[in-house]
């Protein structure tokens, strides 16, 4: 079963879509609250996962948003400004 659920990423509410009891998180609202002016250039840019889709209603209907896999949550973090004010530093011989 599917279903949306709310998760607090630095403070601020990210929706989650639990698909088969895997997470997908609503790109945009990752992307907006790492401090990306452009959400979808981000997601074009470190995204490297499958292009994923999902019906969500929105205010402006239900619309077809992007939901991103863990890894490419994690590809948005390490390209992003706010990584530092996180704690998410790079460590030596893990990331490359």
């Amino acid at each position: 079963a599917n279903s949306v659920m709310p998760f607090d990423f630095d403070g601020a509410p990210v929706r989650v879509v639990n698909i088969d009891g895997t997470p997908w998180f609503v790109g945009k609202y990752v992307a907006e609250r790492l401090g990306y002016t452009n959400p979808t250039k981000a997601m074009n840019d470190h995204c490297k996962g499958l292009t994923k889709r999902y019906p969500l209603q929105t205010a402006g209907g239900v619309q077809e948003t992007r939901i991103l896999s863990e890894p490419d949550v994690l590809r948005l973090i390490v390209g992003s400004v706010k990584r530092a004010r996180l704690g998410l530093r790079p460590r030596p011989g893990r990331l490359r």
